[in-house]
């Protein structure tokens, strides 16, 4: 897991994921953080050169870099909300 010391905000989402469901998290043009409000993901992250898989916990928190893909899914259950950097324009 990685830890920065940047300010973060909320993105405008959190999404709940039932036992079994993937979702793809498509690749943004920032750094992003994500989070685990509640239960346990199941994180893969891609690139073009390699794959690698991560177990996230309640309040554990992954950041993605810019242009990086990831996939989670949650076992059994979870909630998990993106953080995205402050911006300071």
């Amino acid at each position: 897991m990685n830890n920065s010391q940047q300010s973060l905000v909320s993105a405008p989402w959190a999404q709940d994921l039932a036992c079994g469901v993937a979702v793809t998290l498509p690749a943004a043009s920032s750094a992003r953080r994500l989070r685990v409000i509640q239960g346990k993901l199941w994180l893969t992250l891609t690139s073009p050169l390699a794959s690698s898989d991560e177990w996230l916990a309640t309040d554990e928190v992954f950041d993605l870099t810019a242009g990086q893909t990831a996939v989670v899914e949650a076992w059994p259950s979870a909630r998990f909300e993106m953080l995205t950097p402050l911006s300071l324009s």
